[in-house]
């Protein structure tokens, strides 16, 4: 499941009600959702008096609770393309399968990681997430993923609908936790989603030094120990936030069939997204963590009808890698 189906899901729910009541229907706020049949257990009752009326809270959520087809790909995924080696750190590196060297490098063989400025912990972090995204032999990753999602408010305020809005995004708020098998750099998902190893999926990782609030390199055993925290940023209809999406991903509404109503607003605040990265002496990965919380206003219509809301929540992703 992806973070922007619930933005999908909420905006159509509160479109369909804001059509109903138009038409003299409404949504019983009693209703709730099974989420193994998709199905309303008290469905909306609508007037029969304008086709709008059709849009029920039992097709809608059928609908959302589907998954690409096994077929996607992600268009926009490229490989992964190194920085050129003159600019990187030395490392000692064994293709194909990774062999631990006797050190943590460091940068220059001068200063410890502790003593890094945030310019040479991005060069070594840019050198070692491509490389182990452009990694071609077979690999296992334990992946694991979480969300949060609370609607702060909903227009038009229609008595009911914030809180059937928020019980059926409930339902689908499970945590994902599934073994990837990579081969030649992919592997399928539970979604029938083609993804690289590590993030992010559409390209290859890259992130200047204005895009980072803090970043802390820290020796820790056989392991190098990187926080990073990405300054604030917004992302729109048209345009995206270069740091997220550079090193982490974005919230994308041009990846959902929208076909059902139009969106008229997806204005998205990234307020500081944080990203912890365990790397072995080899230069390679070992485990990251991700955690991106936002906060959204979005809005759409079906027909004349529009409707929107405000949320606040937060995507996470742990990915372990078994070398």
């Amino acid at each position: 499941m992806k973070y922007v189906k619930f933005v999908a899901l909420a905006l159509a729910l509160v479109i369909a009600s804001a059509a109903l009541g138009s038409c003299g229907g409404g949504l019983n706020p009693d209703a709730t959702i099974d989420r193994n049949t998709a199905a309303t257990t008290a469905p909306v009752v609508p007037s029969t008096a304008d086709p709008l009326s059709q849009v029920t809270l039992e097709t809608i959520s059928s609908y959302y609770y589907s998954t690409e087809p096994s077929s996607y790909t992600n268009p926009y995924e490229t490989a992964a393309t190194l920085p050129p080696a003159s600019t990187l750190p030395p490392v000692t590196v064994s293709q194909p399968t990774p062999v631990p060297t006797t050190e943590v490098t460091t940068v220059g063989n001068v200063k410890s990681p502790a003593e890094w400025t945030t310019e040479e912990i991005l060069a070594y972090v840019t050198y070692s997430v491509n490389l182990t995204k452009a990694y071609t032999g077979p690999l296992t990753v334990d992946h694991e993923q979480k969300f949060t999602f609370n609607i702060e408010s909903i227009y038009p305020d229609i008595p009911g609908v914030k809180s059937i809005a928020q019980n059926v995004i409930d339902t689908m708020l499970k945590g994902d936790s599934e073994t990837l098998s990579f081969n030649n750099g992919t592997a399928v998902n539970g979604d029938g989603e083609t993804v690289p190893i590590l993030l992010p999926k559409r390209q290859a990782f890259s992130l200047p030094a204005e895009g980072v609030l803090t970043a802390s390199a820290v020796q820790s055993g056989d392991t190098l120990v990187v926080n990073l925290t990405l300054m604030p940023e917004s992302g729109t209809l048209t345009s995206y936030p270069p740091y997220n999406a550079g090193a982490i991903g974005y919230l994308n509404a041009d990846k959902l069939d929208l076909s059902r109503f139009t969106i008229e607003k997806f204005d998205v605040f990234y307020s500081g997204s944080t990203i912890r990265f365990v790397i072995g002496q080899n230069g390679y990965v070992r485990s990251a963590y991700y955690n991106t919380p936002v906060t959204i206003d979005a809005s759409g219509k079906v027909s004349l009808v529009s409707g929107g809301f405000k949320s606040s929540g937060a995507s996470e992703e742990t990915w372990n890698l078994l070398w």
